[in-house]
Formats: structure tokens, sequence, C-alpha cells
């Protein structure tokens, strides 16, 4: 494979690191965690331009939270500034990647993705895979998806029944759901719980 060259100077360049900051941004520019790296914005650019250059990027600020969802779980999550400098290295590095990954490769990668895999796995059995069984004609939800579904849906409109949620916080909520299960033949399911909920 032939050698990519000049890749630091080209994560340091000025509009790579504020098209990372946009895409970490993304959806959460109400965050206390953006809204305060906004408010630096040219000197955290500047800040952050610095240490990659120099190879000391200061890195495992993570904060944990545990889910519940199917099991208990300890979820690490990176902090805004990482995620900035996770965005301005895959702006340049990830189609050097590309070149070299084979085709199966599905992950975080455009044009494929999870529902990508789905469609490769496909085989007369039925496979489980991510909360769905793939068959070579349909993609049913697993059991346990089916039950997380309905009682994430009866949750969800529970919560903005008792005012606890205004509608823009349960569509956040509603719309990946139900995005998850309309890519397996879930519509009686989903009219069902629908029905039931209004």
């Amino acid at each position: 494979m032939k050698r990519a060259g000049h890749l630091i100077e080209k994560i340091t360049d000025l509009d790579n690191l504020l098209l990372a900051y946009s895409k970490a941004s993304r959806g959460k520019q109400d965050k206390r965690a953006v809204l305060e790296f906004a408010a630096e914005l040219s000197r955290n650019m500047e800040c952050m331009r610095q240490s990659i250059e120099a190879g000391v990027v200061d890195v495992g600020h993570y904060s944990y939270f545990p889910i519940y969802d199917p099991k208990p779980r300890l979820i690490c999550a990176a902090s805004f500034p990482e995620r900035v400098l996770y965005h301005a290295l895959m702006n340049i590095c990830h189609p050097v990647f590309e070149r070299v990954l084979i085709s199966d490769t599905y992950a975080t990668r455009p044009g494929k993705g999870v529902y990508k895999a789905i469609g490769k796995a496909r085989v007369s059995q039925g496979v489980p895979f991510l909360g769905y069984r793939v068959y070579p004609h349909k993609l049913l939800l697993n059991a346990r998806s089916k039950y997380r579904f309905s009682m994430k849906m009866k949750r969800y409109q529970d919560l903005l029944e008792q005012g606890l949620w205004d509608e823009q916080r349960y569509q956040a909520h509603i719309l990946p759901l139900l995005a998850f299960v309309r890519h397996a033949y879930t519509k009686g399911l989903r009219e069902k719980l629908l029905d039931e909920s209004s």
C-alpha cells in the first residue's frame, strides 16, 4: 500500500478542525459541554492544533453511566473535545482506511453500516443479528426486541401523557425506536401499539 503523506498537516488544518467541531456538535448544540467549547472556539481549535502537532494530545476524559437495556452495562462516553478530535482524525484518515478495508467490513463506512450487513447475512434458517432474526426473504424482530420495543413505546407515551416530557423530547426518543423496528416486518406490531397509545 502506498504510504499516505502529510496527514498531520491535513488533520490540523483549521477548515478540517471546524468541520470536525460541526460534526461532533450536530444535534447537541444545547448541551453544556458543546456550549462551553463553542464559547472559546478559536482558542480550543488552536490548542487542539498545537497539541496534535506536538504529539501530546490529552485523551481519556470519559464519563461513565450505567444502562439497563437489555442488561446492566457501564457505558463509557468520550468528552466533547475528544469527539472533535475523533472527527478531525477520521475526516482525513477514513479515505486512507477505506482503500484497504475488505468489502465485508461494515462499521462506520459510507454506504455500508448495520442494515447492509444484515442484507449480507441473510440465510434460510434465520440468523440472530443485532436484535433481528434475519431470513433470506424477510427480517423479523427477535422476541427480546419486540418486548423492549413494546415496553419503551408504553414508557415514552406515559412520560408524555404525565407531562414529564414535551413533544420534542418524546419525538427525539420515539423516532429512532420506530426507525429500528421499521427495518423488520413489524407493521402489525407497530399498528397495535400505536392504537393502544391513542
